[in-house]
């Protein structure tokens, strides 16, 4: 209306893309007069406001996968609006899941939730946060191979079975074959098969373990007797049947001497090594024979004995032969000239073996062959092993020493080494003052061949402290090895454990109350070495008539002070101890009033000490007013607040103003009849007041009226008339 002021309108539902309201203006440029809402218009009778608009600064949020795959495209974000953040769909990091965004990659930044409204107008770069799935790990260890190398660690999410590694590495060692893996090095724990499936879905170290591949081994060293003993420790001792002659110089140590026609061992219960598998027999010999049996078992069918003997002819006669039944081969060495000679026998089964294949070996030599016939092998079990006799009775006559079988194929180097054995050395481990755990077991070292020094699977340990390998000196200033080195040098070692000083990736602040007497200390705060912790506050901590003063890293305060909120960097664990100081107690005053009193003294001011009983004063000044009696003291003067007896004990933390208590004096008037007869109730009468007494009504006398009274019974005292006034403050009995 014409002559009123207008209020300008704000924004309303007005927008326009990519640009916010900045209010109006009278001219479209914005050059004219500004207004904003609510502002108020001179009256006028026309007006036209401009909106005036102004671009949206916008900002860019870019994500970065942290590690991931597929990062989710960068978002816009306009000024003074609120943008859902991604929630990080379709981004992935092997094993782990998304736990939002921060704006630091190592998760030290501010952290954003996946979806959630970021209201920062700002340009920034928003990293993934990964918390990694729970997984497990499968370690092998050599347990003491002699060569080759372990498989690699294995790892796989927890509820996922794994399959267990082959012998990839190729381990062996001396006289062993890999038997799968167990989880305790010395066979004791659960066993596995090479590729096996693992479902335990926890932690663990498998150990090769270790069979020896020593079938039987017949050292033929004893002095007397009619048995032969089986040193592989399976038991298959053989029994002397006669014709042979025990305790003869042998090659090793000592040999049997067989007679060449009833001399034979027999290994009851024994049946060799069966079927296609691998093999190897060995022995020292000394013969001038031929057709001389060194070992034989199995049956008579086509492929399914083995023997192994010097044979005559077929070949080089005098030479060494494995025969199955219906295919040989024959060696190119005479060993029937009376001298001592080392003669093995290898198959190696290739899945379809033929005689033709075996290797035959005299003094660690690998033989050419001088003949052979092919069949296949599958050797029977029907009989015991035979030693110095075949099933043609064909009986050796001559010197063994040292016959042994074997359940694998040995190597060329192997069946050398029988021949020649090398040099071994001891490898011994100490724990050098250990606290807990095991030593490794002793190791033997082989001549030219590398050996793994052993881990520590015996769970070595020593108090702050841990493990730094092997050192070949106990004070550490040796030759250091790691564990599961490569040991090639020749010679026998001591190591010793070599422990180093723990270096901690963590500490803690822990608190302590230091004789408080309620309340709870703060809970104990553990940060990464290199990040400061904030020191905690006391919290609900009390210690009676104390207050809290700090904390400080020793309990009587001679230490380090810190306060709440301080920062502590000393990368060290630490308890702070809470200290206190003895309270002030507030005191209050207690003030005494004599309250009109006529003579005598109030008592001196008192002092209550807060918490502390105070025993209030009794008249020791004497304090008295005429016709009153001091009832002890009260808090008002009228006497209707609070009674306090003389003496009394106050306990309220507050200052006081005590009053004097003034009980009214009062006095007996008693009326005696005097002669006459009747009572009348004795008056009272209060100090300073009038008492009307007595009209005599109640008492009589015959042949006489009543005239009054009198303090004494003749009537020569103070006369009183009837309904007088009574004015003395003193007690007094009337006569009539």
């Amino acid at each position: 209306m014409s002559g009123d002021a207008i209020t300008v309108l704000g924004q309303g539902s007005m927008t326009r893309t990519g640009h916010y309201f900045m209010g109006w203006n009278t001219k479209a440029d914005g050059s004219g007069d500004s207004y904003t809402a609510s502002a108020i218009l001179s009256a006028d009778p026309h007006h036209r406001l401009y909106a005036q608009w102004s671009n949206v600064p916008v900002y860019t949020i870019t994500y970065d996968a942290n590690g991931g795959v597929d990062v989710p495209a960068a978002d816009v974000k306009n000024q003074s609006v609120d943008l859902m953040l991604s929630d990080g769909t379709g981004m992935t990091l092997s094993r782990h899941t998304f736990n939002g965004w921060n704006t630091a990659a190592d998760g030290r930044g501010t952290p954003y939730a996946g979806g959630a409204a970021y209201s920062n107008d700002n340009d920034v770069i928003l990293f993934a946060q990964w918390t990694a799935l729970p997984t497990y790990t499968i370690a092998y260890d050599a347990n003491g191979a002699t060569g080759g190398t372990v498989p690699t660690d294995q790892s796989e999410l927890v509820g996922i079975d794994l399959v267990l590694a082959s012998n990839f590495g190729n381990l062996i060692k001396q006289g062993y074959v890999l038997d799968g893996w167990n989880t305790a090095a010395d066979g004791t724990g659960t066993d596995y098969a090479e590729g096996a499936t693992y479902d335990v879905h926890t932690s663990v170290t498998l150990y090769a373990k270790w069979k020896s591949s020593l079938a039987a081994h017949w050292k033929l060293d004893e002095t007397n007797g009619t048995t032969a003993a089986d040193s592989s420790g399976h038991g298959h001792d053989a029994v002397n049947s006669g014709g042979i002659t025990v305790n003869q110089a042998g090659v090793l140590e000592r040999s049997y001497n067989f007679d060449g026609s009833t001399g034979s061992l027999t290994a009851t219960g024994y049946k060799g090594v069966t079927g296609m598998a691998s093999r190897t027999v060995a022995a020292w010999i000394k013969t001038t024979a031929s057709n001389a049996a060194i070992l034989c078992w199995g049956s008579t069918g086509a492929g399914q004995k083995w023997n192994f003997r010097v044979q005559t002819g077929d070949g080089t006669a005098g030479a060494i032969r494995v025969e199955v039944n219906g295919g040989y081969i024959v060696g190119s060495t005479v060993v029937n000239d009376g001298q001592w000679y080392h003669v093995a026998a290898v198959l190696d089964n290739d899945g379809t073996p033929d005689v033709k294949e075996v290797q035959l070996y005299v003094n660690g030599v690998l033989e050419t062959s001088s003949k052979s016939g092919s069949s296949s092998i599958n050797t029977m079990s029907d009989r015991d092993v035979l030693i110095g006799k075949d099933f043609l009775a064909r009986y050796f006559n001559g010197s063994l020493d040292d016959v042994r079988i074997y359940d694998k194929a040995l190597t060329p180097q192997e069946v050398a080494d029988l021949y020649n054995p090398p040099t071994r050395y001891t490898v011994t481990y100490d724990g050098n003052t250990n606290s807990a755990g095991t030593v490794p077991t002793d190791q033997t070292k082989t001549q030219g061949i590398d050996l793994t020094l052993a881990t520590n699977s015996g769970g070595l340990s020593k108090v702050g402290y841990t493990l730094d390998g092997w050192n070949t000196q106990a004070d550490g200033l040796g030759i250091d090895y790691a564990e599961g080195a490569i040991y090639s040098t020749d010679a026998a070692l001591a190591l010793y454990a070599k422990w180093a000083v723990s270096v901690p990736t963590t500490y803690t602040v822990t608190y302590d109350g230091n004789t408080n007497d309620s309340g709870s200390v703060p809970a104990s705060q553990t940060a990464n070495v290199g990040d400061p912790v904030t020191i905690a506050g006391y919290g609900d901590l009390a210690k009676t008539n104390y207050y809290f003063n700090g904390w400080n890293t020793m309990a009587n305060g001679n230490g380090d002070i810190y306060v709440e909120s301080d920062s502590y960097t000393a990368d060290v664990s630490v308890t702070l101890y809470a200290q206190w100081a003895v309270s002030v107690p507030s005191t209050y005053t207690v003030t005494y009033d004599g309250n009109t009193n006529d003579v005598g003294t109030v008592p001196a001011d008192q002092t209550k000490t807060q918490g502390v009983e105070l025993t209030l004063e009794t008249n020791s000044g004497g304090l008295s007013k005429a016709g009153h009696t001091l009832d002890g003291w009260n808090t008002q003067a009228d006497g209707l607040g609070i009674d306090y007896a003389e003496g009394a004990s106050y306990l309220t933390d507050a200052a006081l103003t005590l009053y004097a208590k003034w009980v009214l004096d009062t006095y007996t008037v008693s009326y005696d009849a005097n002669g006459g007869t009747g009572s009348i109730a004795d008056d009272t009468k209060r100090y300073g007041v009038m008492l009307p007494l007595s009209n005599g009504a109640g008492f009589s006398r015959s042949g006489y009226t009543f005239s009054g009274w009198n303090t004494v019974v003749d009537g020569g005292g103070d006369a009183y008339s009837a309904g007088a006034d009574y004015t003395d403050n003193v007690s007094v009995t009337l006569y009539a």
